[in-house]
């Protein structure tokens, strides 16, 4: 990571010391599954899953979870296999988020991110329809977590394709949607750095230290909030 500025830094030194500049960590609640994930632990990530599907209690998000473990272990095949759960749901966000999820892993950017796009658009004119008609757009839990999983697709298939303006501002719908999910922050922070956006950096990472204290990117992270401070 690039030594940023002394003005730059200055303003990351601003924000730890101004009182009631942390961003809000109210969301939806933390599974067991997102925990293991979060702490690196992908088999137990997977057992935990596992053994919600035998109680008949996992869904969509569950297989959402599982993807991105079996990625983190380098299973593209398996990891395939959980998105097609989603690809094959009948709920229209979650079924494009699946079909992006696949293209990228198959090395289709361009289609991953036309479909990425439209699942999150969708979401955006459904939500400006229901405002336009005096109602408040959809906040119940399994709402929040099909939009949230549209737009933290998007962010990774913009990271992908090096677009780092459109990450960032995908990671940062993904953060208002599901504040708890650390990783939203990870990515949120890393695409702030390619934009040499400082503040950005500091308040994402430490956010993503917080909420995943045992993460396998917290020397990398800690070291980069070292650089980022000038220590």
């Amino acid at each position: 990571m690039k030594t940023f500025s002394a003005a730059a830094v200055a303003i990351v030194l601003a924000m730890t010391v101004v009182s009631g500049q942390e961003p809000a960590l109210e969301g939806l609640p933390v599974s067991e599954a997102q925990r293991a994930l979060e702490s690196g632990k992908y088999d137990d990530t997977l057992a935990r899953i596992a053994e919600a599907r035998e109680r008949g209690e996992a869904g969509l998000v569950e297989a959402f979870l599982g993807g991105h473990a079996q990625l983190r272990r380098s299973q593209n095949d398996a990891a395939k296999n959980d998105f097609r759960a989603l690809a094959d749901s009948d709920d229209e966000t979650w079924r494009r988020v699946g079909e992006s999820s696949i293209a990228q892993i198959d090395g289709d950017l361009d289609r991953a991110q036309a479909v990425a796009t439209e699942a999150t658009a969708q979401i955006d004119a459904r939500n400006a329809e229901a405002t336009s008609r005096g109602e408040q757009p959809p906040s119940d839990p399994p709402a929040r977590w099909r939009e949230f999983a549209a737009f933290y697709q998007l962010g990774l298939v913009n990271m992908r394709r090096e677009d780092w303006a459109g990450a960032a501002a995908a990671f940062d719908r993904a953060v208002a949607l599901n504040p708890m999910f650390a990783y939203a922050h990870y990515y949120a922070g890393l695409a702030a750095s390619r934009m040499k956006r400082p503040d950005q950096v500091a308040r994402h990472f430490e956010v993503f230290l917080k909420l995943a204290p045992s993460a396998p990117e917290r020397g990398a992270v800690t070291s980069m909030m070292r650089t980022l401070r000038g220590a």
